[in-house]
């Protein structure tokens, strides 16, 4: 049952990314209605092998891509997004965040992005530090073990 039910989530992703597809009028073949749409949806798993994440041509969304379909891990329309580093496994990306209407300075934060979930991760990790680190530099290592972590200012967090 798991497994036909799985099957239909995935047929519905598809239905649904495929429409938007073909009617899409940006050169990446998904637009911007779409990518929010498809967001929405939030009980559908992407269950591809991702085979690349980037930022797409708005720099608001990042973008899941299998090769055969997109969808949207994240998404802000008041902001431009910026990608600066993916875990070789697809599973985090840290991104940075600007708004898009600036007056004067504008501030910076980097994100946290659980890409599996669609998360932004920062409340966690201001949780499990107890510090805000939003705006500070955040870059990712291996270790020996094949363990992830995030490194930003004075601590290293492992990532699971």
């Amino acid at each position: 049952m798991k497994v036909l039910k799985a099957y239909c989530r995935n047929i519905l992703l598809m239905i649904i990314l495929l429409s938007t597809t073909l009617f899409s009028d940006t050169d990446e073949g998904i637009s911007n209605d779409s990518l929010a749409h498809s967001n929405d949806i939030d009980s559908i798993e992407f269950t591809e092998v991702i085979k690349n994440v980037y930022v797409d041509k708005s720099e608001q969304s990042l973008i899941i891509d299998s090769g055969s379909f997109k969808s949207c891990a994240y998404r802000d329309t008041s902001a431009i997004l910026q990608l600066m580093e993916v875990t070789e496994d697809f599973r985090w990306a840290i991104l940075i965040s600007m708004p898009a209407e600036i007056e004067g300075r504008a501030a910076t934060t980097y994100l946290l992005i659980d890409i599996k979930n669609r998360t932004n991760m920062n409340s966690w990790l201001e949780a499990e530090t107890g510090r805000y680190l939003g705006g500070n530099y955040m870059e990712f290592e291996i270790s020996t073990d094949g363990k992830t972590y995030l490194n930003c200012r004075d601590y290293k967090v492992e990532l699971k």
